[in-house]
């Protein structure tokens, strides 16, 4: 008496059943039969470390990419940083931020006490500049508004009551 083998649940005969080559059916993995030589089931050793080495030069990439985005060739055209220009006169922020292209307004600061208190690291002059918009450090394009605001000449009167 011939033992037959139980039917797999699906309804599709397996490939032994249909009398595929065994040697490329299990090249495939589609073979039934046991496989033959490596059966771990993590990847290869060598396949981690081209990983591992890929990641690195992509950070490599990365860090260098980044160290040169300060280089004049790749901003846009006509960008430049808007310069310190806190505790200067109000006419020599005015001529420096203008060589640079920026289009400069004067404004008051605007808390008197906090102009007085952030200028005090200046000298606090009345007429100094106080702080900018957009701040010193900030990559703008030409034309771009820089509001400076100014150390008022005199503080208000002091409330009493």
């Amino acid at each position: 008496m011939t033992t037959q083998r139980p039917r797999t649940a699906h309804p599709f005969p397996s490939m032994n059943d249909l009398g595929v080559e065994a040697g490329w059916a299990r090249s495939f993995g589609l073979s039934e039969a046991p496989r033959e030589g490596r059966t771990q089931s993590r990847p290869p050793a060598v396949m981690i470390w081209t990983a591992v080495f890929v990641v690195i030069a992509m950070l490599v990439a990365l860090l260098v990419w980044t160290a040169h985005l300060e280089e004049p060739g790749l901003r846009p055209d006509g960008a430049a940083t808007v310069p310190s220009v806190v505790g200067k006169t109000a006419a020599d922020a005015t001529k420096e931020l203008s060589a640079l292209g920026f289009q400069v307004e004067q404004q008051p600061a605007p808390n008197p006490s906090d102009a007085a208190a952030g200028s005090q690291k200046t000298g606090g002059e009345p007429g100094t500049v106080a702080s900018s918009e957009p701040a010193a450090g900030f990559v703008a394009a030409s034309g771009t508004r820089v509001v400076l605001h100014i150390v008022p000449d005199a503080a208000p009167p002091a409330a009493t009551g």
